[in-house]
């Protein structure tokens, strides 16, 4: 996956596919249909250029315009890179260790 210049992803009905998700981590540009839910969090997130619609064409021309514009793939890449860093797993496991050493800290043993 690192060897791609964009990962398309065409698919009418997801939830969040490990295939977007590894080529965020990846740092690989993400051109996505506008799959509802997944789409317009993607396109919030400023995650992936998202297409008007899911024909073709609009494929064609969003995954056309991140490989003509190496500015555009770069600020998706960098900006799906810095999501799973903070996303991630590193990302979670230190937010978990940080709510526990909360509760520890605000815990106040019986007397």
């Amino acid at each position: 996956m690192p060897a791609l210049d964009a990962l398309l992803l065409t698919s009418a009905y997801e939830g969040i596919p490990y295939v977007v998700l590894e080529a965020l981590a990846l740092g690989v540009p993400v051109v996505s249909a506008p799959t509802p839910g997944l789409g317009p969090w993607l396109r919030a997130e400023g995650l992936a250029l998202v297409a008007e619609d899911g024909s073709p064409e609009a494929l064609a021309e969003a995954l056309k315009a991140v490989l003509r514009e190496p500015s555009l793939a770069g600020r998706l890449a960098e900006r799906g890179y810095a999501w799973t860093g903070k996303w991630g797993l590193e990302g979670m496991v230190e937010r978990t260790f940080d709510l526990y050493r909360l509760l520890q800290a605000s815990h106040k043993p019986p007397v």
